[in-house]
């Protein structure tokens, strides 16, 4: 029984991404939040528009429910915008503003050979909207992960005064009625709510049931939300099928993997580091059958599966 368990999650591990909408899982960190660090500065000024926009440029694809994106739209009031106006991440709970030394900015980091970069956006020391003291603020980044997917709001500190935003005048627009979500042109969202440092999680047509988080989560608090891509294999196995020995290449430069062989039942077989560009696999020893190659990306904790046969 326990063999046949395998084999069917084996089975789910790899035909999972032909079907149906993408998904994303959420979790919670806690850690320090620290400013960017010498970040490309799209607005520093006192009391601009309440509506300029800016766009960004990536240089690597940034993957938001299935699709690829390479442009994003960055706006003061709090939201990122992906593809059209309907596709965003929503930060906050609130609209914000620039006011006296509010900055927003952004930093990409990492190799551009090794598929690992981030494009980090900051806003800093940001106006609520609504609030006329010009008293409150917030600090808040959008991190985007280029290899596998995964989407971070980082919020930092804040001096959050919800009486000052929080309002019925229709022109003003300060607390929004959903907040730190991602959000699907096709009326699909995928956010958090309810305690904003203990959130649930909702995925799927947006429901009123399910209206986000009340106010600004404490400093430090990190939302991630996942969706377990399975990139594109650019790994080659050859010989495939193979009788005494395979090689696998793989795509980058650097980076920490490691290689598992199982066979049809699920039991490890192999188990190697991938260091190298190339590596060669002595698969002489193996019964005649179907094998299941699995490639860890440690870094990104991603998986490649593939299938091969041994002759």
């Amino acid at each position: 029984m326990k063999n046949v368990c395998l084999l069917l999650c084996w089975q789910i591990l790899i035909f999972l991404p032909l079907s149906g909408q993408q998904l994303y899982s959420f979790s919670t960190i806690s850690q320090t939040y620290q400013n960017l660090d010498n970040p490309t500065i799209l607005n520093y000024s006192s009391y601009p528009s309440n509506f300029d926009d800016f766009m960004v440029e990536s240089d690597f694809s940034i993957s938001y429910f299935d699709e690829n994106i390479y442009s994003i739209l960055v706006s003061n009031r709090g939201r990122i915008y992906f593809g059209n106006e309907e596709q965003f991440v929503e930060l906050l709970p609130v609209w914000l503003k620039m006011k006296f030394e509010s900055q927003i900015s952004y930093q990409k980091i990492g190799a551009a050979n090794c598929g690992n970069r981030i494009l980090k956006i900051e806003y800093k020391n940001m106006g609520f909207r609504c609030d006329t003291t010009d008293n409150h603020f917030v600090n808040v980044q959008l991190w985007i992960y280029e290899n596998s997917g995964i989407i971070e709001i980082h919020f930092g500190e804040s001096d959050d005064n919800p009486g000052a935003y929080e309002t019925r005048n229709p022109d003003c627009y300060g607390k929004t009625y959903f907040g730190c979500r991602l959000k699907l042109d096709s009326d699909w969202t995928a956010q958090a709510y309810g305690d904003p440092d203990n959130p649930s999680f909702y995925q799927g047509p947006q429901h009123s049931n399910y209206y986000g988080v009340g106010n600004i989560p404490s400093n430090g608090m990190v939302y991630q939300f996942d969706p377990a891509l399975f990139s594109d294999n650019d790994f080659k196995i050859s010989p495939n099928p193979a009788r005494f020995f395979t090689k696998i290449s793989r795509p980058l430069d650097c980076g920490d993997f490691e290689i598992r062989i199982f066979n049809i039942q699920g039991q490890l077989v192999f188990k190697n580091e991938f260091e190298e560009n190339e590596k060669n696999i002595d698969v002489s020893n193996l019964l005649v059958g179907v094998y299941f190659i699995q490639i860890l990306d440690k870094k990104n904790k991603k998986t490649f599966v593939e299938k091969l046969l041994i002759l």
